[in-house]
């Protein structure tokens, strides 16, 4: 495993949302789900991708001087132009973007750089309970990434947790278990065919993995994003609560209400925003569906 590289986008610190206590969450790159209110759209590829944020720009002219396949130009009727087809993301015009409108996401990492961020805070996990979830995109994805960042942890007495949308492999889980305190499971709609309407696949695969983790030593988090036209009703929270609440494992369900936090990136990409019909739900009708998981134990 030594020289191991892993495909991230992001490693954010002090999450408090991401499983019990503070925690660092390392957000692996690539996904093979195509969710439609996805709020991280960077997380798709699994390549590297030039983001460009046009409200930053000041027209200066420096990456279309030093772009090697003349990707950007300017001109008075659009403003600054892109031709992603020609981008090779060699990233010279991110690093010459004085007001920071050019960024690349995504890049490769090693285990010594993670587990380095990592250790900053571990007087933060001991406090709270906390330590290191790795999320995406789909960590599961990259299982050997996984399980060397999960090992290292628990050799070094730190909590770990692992974010999935369950659509892969079963063996990828059996990789990573024996080094998981926490998997915080993804479940969009009990409905197989809504869900490959919504998210692009078949739900089949990640029931099966759903319930291939009963009761067994993980705990188990459920995370429900409550999305308008998806899951919203009372019918379809009461689903999810008979699929899991026998789990002797289950810690909690946890609702998550769709926002457009997101929606800059889209256009940051290049990409179309397909979420931009869906409406915000709204924080009564958020609370009454919280309601009905008063039969469901808390997470001790």
């Amino acid at each position: 495993m030594k020289g191991i590289k892993f495909k991230v986008f992001d490693i954010q610190r002090f999450s408090w949302v991401d499983g019990p206590g503070i925690r660092t969450v390392v957000f692996f790159k690539g996904c093979n789900l195509d969710c439609l209110w996805c709020h991280n759209p960077e997380s798709r590829s699994f390549d590297q991708q030039l983001l460009f944020y046009e409200e930053r720009c000041i027209q200066c002219g420096k990456c279309a001087h030093i772009c090697p396949n003349g990707c950007h130009s300017f001109t008075g009727k659009y403003g600054h132009v892109i031709e992603r087809d020609r981008c090779t993301v060699c990233g010279r015009c991110a690093d010459a973007c004085y007001s920071e409108a050019l960024e690349i996401v995504g890049r490769d990492v090693g285990i010594e750089e993670i587990m380095a961020e990592v250790r900053k805070d571990m007087e933060f996990y001991r406090m709270s309970g906390g330590g290191v979830t790795l999320s995406g995109g789909e960590p599961l994805l990259q299982p050997e990434g996984c399980y060397e960042i999960l090992s290292r942890c628990k050799k070094e007495k730190i909590g770990t947790a692992l974010d999935t949308a369950g659509y892969t492999a079963w063996s990828h889980f059996e990789k990573v278990l024996p080094v998981t305190d926490y998997v915080l499971f993804d479940i969009k709609t009990i409905d197989d065919e809504l869900h490959r309407k919504v998210c692009g696949v078949s739900n089949r695969t990640i029931l099966k993995n759903l319930m291939n983790l009963k009761n067994r030593s993980v705990k188990l988090i459920i995370r429900v994003p409550v999305v308008p036209g998806v899951n919203d009703t009372e019918e379809d929270i009461r689903a999810i609560v008979k699929l899991v609440g026998d789990f002797d494992n289950l810690g909690r369900i946890e609702l998550l209400p769709f926002h457009k936090i997101g929606k800059p990136k889209y256009s940051a990409l290049g990409l179309d925003y397909r979420a931009e019909q869906i409406p915000i739900p709204e924080p009564e009708k958020v609370n009454q569906l919280k309601a009905l998981l008063g039969t469901v134990s808390s997470l001790n």
